[in-house]
């Protein structure tokens, strides 16, 4: 049995061999059902069944989108919104991963340009778990709306993303120009850090290779 990555992987190959038009259709589909209680490897499974109706003509043999989803969430008996999918648990290894490489690539980046010399001495400032607390919660909001709209009202995703963006720009230049959010809150080692980002890395690939 394929593990959550070679899954993903087999259906991203075929996912590329459609039309436009098809390959909006199932990433549509697959978005709406990922707001209920169904594992990353659940929203694989289904995007292979998806995939696997697909004629000659490379078209998806599916009329009403919607209909299908909640046919196939009545067959799973799932009625109510997931705050585990909502909240993006199963994907918060990942996105610590993705925050803490980020400070460690601003840490090297500003040491080589400032020439400080203090490669060994990464500075955490406030304003890091800030700006961390605010790119999450966008994140949340950004896919929730992926996920409400996703077969109807897309403009309504559109305009709600477009604020959602205006709001986190604003964000950073406060903490940029706030001397307090600006100042450092704790000193970390470098090798620290690393040993953060590889367990972080570990449990990310640890729950790629699951099959349930």
């Amino acid at each position: 049995m394929d593990n959550l990555f070679q899954l993903r992987r087999k259906n991203d190959n075929r996912l590329k061999e459609l039309e436009i038009n098809t390959r909006d259709q199932i990433r549509s589909m697959v978005s709406y059902i990922s707001q209920y209680e169904l594992s990353r490897y659940e929203l694989e499974t289904f995007r292979s069944e998806l995939l696997d109706k697909t004629n000659k003509s490379m078209k998806l043999e599916i009329k009403d989108s919607k209909e299908y989803c909640e046919k196939f969430l009545k067959n799973k008996k799932l009625s109510q919104y997931s705050l585990k999918n909502f909240f993006l648990l199963s994907y918060f290894p990942m996105i610590l991963f993705f925050f803490v490489f980020v400070i460690l690539v601003i840490h090297l980046f500003s040491t080589w340009l400032n020439n400080t010399g203090l490669w060994l001495s990464v500075d955490i400032s406030y304003g890091y778990p800030v700006f961390m607390i605010i790119q999450y919660f966008s994140i949340v909001f950004l896919l929730y709306l992926e996920r409400r709209y996703s077969l109807e009202n897309k403009s309504k995703k559109n305009i709600a993303s477009f604020a959602n963006i205006f709001i986190v720009l604003t964000v950073i230049q406060f903490i940029s120009d706030n001397e307090l959010l600006s100042s450092t809150m704790i000193t970390l080692n470098l090798f620290i850090l690393l040993g953060l980002i590889f367990v972080l890395l570990a449990w990310t690939i640890y729950n790629e290779r699951k099959i349930k």
